[in-house]
């Protein structure tokens, strides 16, 4: 249950709003930092959908900053429904090679 000030949200509603910004990143962003009742499902659209390597413009832009994130956060990996790797035949995926 989400509560601000005297006000209290089910957490089903938080997650039912949240999931209209599942197209808007910057809101998402910004809202995870709002609450901690917001965090987990703010950071589940955010983390559903992860893109690494050549021409992608979103936060990870290498399989080092995944592994970065994994690392720092685990619980981001249970977030990720769809992995997308885009790079050539020449780069190494492998982190530390």
């Amino acid at each position: 249950m989400a509560c601000m000030s005297s006000v209290c949200i089910p957490q089903e509603v938080v997650d039912t709003i949240l999931g209209y910004l599942w197209q808007d990143s910057p809101s998402l962003k910004a809202a995870s930092l709002t609450s901690q009742s917001f965090t987990s499902p703010c950071q589940r659209q955010l983390f559903s959908i992860i893109a690494v390597g050549r021409g992608i413009w979103g936060p990870l832009q290498s399989a080092q900053q995944l592994s970065q994130l994994v690392t720092s956060s685990p619980h981001v990996a249970g977030y990720v429904q769809s992995l997308i790797v885009q790079g050539d035949t020449y780069q190494r995926w492998v982190v530390g090679h």
